[in-house]
């Protein structure tokens, strides 16, 4: 029950952090693929199709072209972002 109530305070603390943190919020899906390749696509940007060899190497890829697709296929003008990481079996962290 103890860990069960600690999970739902860090979801109630994360979603607050979201819905006020200024910077704009996107979602970025990470795929595995058989060759062992991680695949970045988002919902929230058009265009967003990255490949890395491993964590690392993605998130670095992520943060050097999502604001310039952001910028050219939605008109963003700069300011921080946060990205929420997720995989298609439900992990979820923000960087």
């Amino acid at each position: 029950a103890h860990l069960n109530q600690a999970i739902s305070d860090e979801m109630s603390r994360l979603t607050t952090y979201i819905n006020t943190d200024p910077a704009l919020t996107v979602s970025i899906i990470m795929h595995e693929l058989p060759e062992g390749v991680l695949l970045a696509t988002s919902p929230d940007i058009d265009g967003l199709t990255i490949e890395a060899d491993n964590m690392d190497e993605l998130q670095a890829e992520v943060k050097q072209w999502a604001p310039d697709l952001l910028r050219h296929n939605h008109g963003y003008t700069g300011g921080p972002i946060t990205y929420i990481y997720s995989s298609p079996r439900g992990s979820t962290f923000l960087i």
